[in-house]
């Protein structure tokens, strides 16, 4: 879930959060002490569903961004007031909704958009500054993409600094499954819903 992990690093980071997340089918069964710097903290034992579990991370409020556009939009202006300046999209699958809460819900004179959807064209409106996070070229090589390592390793330990304060914390991992035939099964599980507080991955091979 990327709205846990962006959640966690924007409160450390002083910011207030309007996070979005889907609602959950089943409430979440977290088995041990959530223990975190923000208000909405020490759950133990507890029942969550998915809008609980991201405020439990620190966010201030959420929305179902499985509403339609404008119910969205209406709870955005209910919330902010108009009081927020800046989106982060991490699906680079709401550019549109983003972008039309950040033109139409925002009252800043400064809107910066944030996506990490750096291959599609998207037309943004003049009163928003776009910027486009580049994780594909992660890794590769070339001076452009060079800069981007570069820059994503300097915050390692920053967040190594987070983990070990306890002001950010990963969620639990289910596998599901070795090798490139399991994808199928992990799309599945994601599709079934019912996972949150935990992160579906495949295992590339056994070491």
């Amino acid at each position: 879930m990327r709205t846990t992990n962006t959640t966690q690093i924007a409160k450390r980071c002083g910011y207030k959060v309007l996070a979005t997340c889907s609602p959950a089918n089943e409430a979440v069964s977290l088995h041990s002490t959530i223990s975190s710097p923000y208000p909405h903290t020490t759950l133990k034992n507890s029942k969550l569903t998915n809008s609980q579990l991201v405020k439990s991370m620190g966010a201030d409020a959420t929305i179902n961004y499985k509403l339609d556009q404008a119910t969205q939009l209406s709870h955005v202006e209910s919330i902010t007031a108009g009081n927020f300046s800046g989106v982060l999209e991490t699906t680079a699958s709401s550019t549109a909704s983003a972008l039309d809460f950040l033109e139409k819900a925002s009252k800043s004179g400064h809107k910066r958009f944030s996506t990490v959807d750096d291959w599609s064209q998207i037309d943004t409106p003049a009163s928003i500054t776009p910027y486009r996070i580049k994780l594909g070229s992660i890794g590769q090589s070339g001076e452009s993409a060079e800069a981007t390592t570069k820059d994503l390793a300097s915050y390692i330990p920053y967040l190594e600094s987070y983990l070990e304060e306890g002001s950010i914390r990963p969620l639990g991992v289910l596998l599901a499954g070795t090798g490139f035939e399991a994808v199928p099964e992990a799309i599945k599980l994601q599709d079934a819903g019912g996972k949150a507080g935990k992160k579906i991955v495949v295992k590339l091979q056994d070491l």
